[in-house]
């Protein structure tokens, strides 16, 4: 490893949680799934270091409650919708 990626892995380290959470939050439901899905086959591809995998995995389960929420909300707001129709 050199130097340079030590800097960078630790500089990533100190950004804190929460500033991740609320850029994730910012993302349209098709934003995160195409993020959804590089993280995927990032894990797939197997090349990928133990501690970054950990990371992203981390990510991919943050973006599958985010992508689930999100539809949950527009089924809902479908079946509002529908009924009102009714």
């Amino acid at each position: 490893m050199k130097m340079d990626d030590i800097k960078t892995e630790k500089s990533s380290e100190k950004k804190p949680r929460a500033k991740k959470a609320t850029a994730e939050a910012n993302l349209t439901f098709e934003e995160a799934m195409t993020r959804l899905e590089a993280v995927v086959r990032a894990l797939e591809d197997g090349k990928t270091p133990l501690e970054e995998s950990m990371k992203l995995y981390e990510e991919g389960v943050s973006l599958v409650r985010l992508c689930s929420d999100r539809l949950e909300k527009a089924e809902r707001r479908v079946k509002v919708l529908t009924a009102d129709e009714n």
